[in-house]
């Protein structure tokens, strides 16, 4: 995220191809378990994350050109996105949502068997729901 630092799942170096030299920028999943949380499980998401255009856009309107309204939906993805976001921090800026946020990244990929991983997030969702109890009942009362 060019607007709040380093990332740890983006590594990124320099390298040469067939003679030419190339910035190489790819994602870090991690070893072991410690590694992996470092890393965010390879999903890049630091805190003040907005998403941005699709850069393959100009590829899937050639490739999905028989699916308009899809092509149409990925083209402004990012913008509902944000705007979701937006919504969000404003509803909760006028005392209209409580929000739990988790207090360290629990990304991991969209299928998970590893029970460590699985129950790391668990802990921290329980965690920080536990400190935000008595600030829930506040808000609730």
């Amino acid at each position: 995220d060019r607007a709040f630092g380093d990332d740890g799942a983006i590594v990124a170096g320099l390298g040469w191809i067939g003679g030419r030299a190339v910035t190489v920028i790819a994602q870090e999943k991690g070893r072991d378990l410690s590694e992996r949380i470092a890393r965010n499980f390879g999903c890049p998401q630091p805190e003040g994350y907005r998403k941005e255009p699709n850069n393959l856009m100009p590829v899937l309107r050639v490739w999905l050109r028989r699916y308009p309204n899809l092509v149409k939906l990925l083209a402004n993805r990012h913008e509902r996105y944000n705007a979701q976001l937006d919504r969000l921090a404003q509803l909760e800026a006028e005392g209209r949502v409580f929000v739990i946020r988790p207090s360290e990244s629990v990304k991991m990929p969209m299928m998970v068997r590893d029970p460590q991983i699985l129950e790391h997030a668990y802990q921290i969702g329980r965690t920080d729901a536990e400190r935000a109890l008595d600030a829930l009942r506040a808000y609730l009362a």
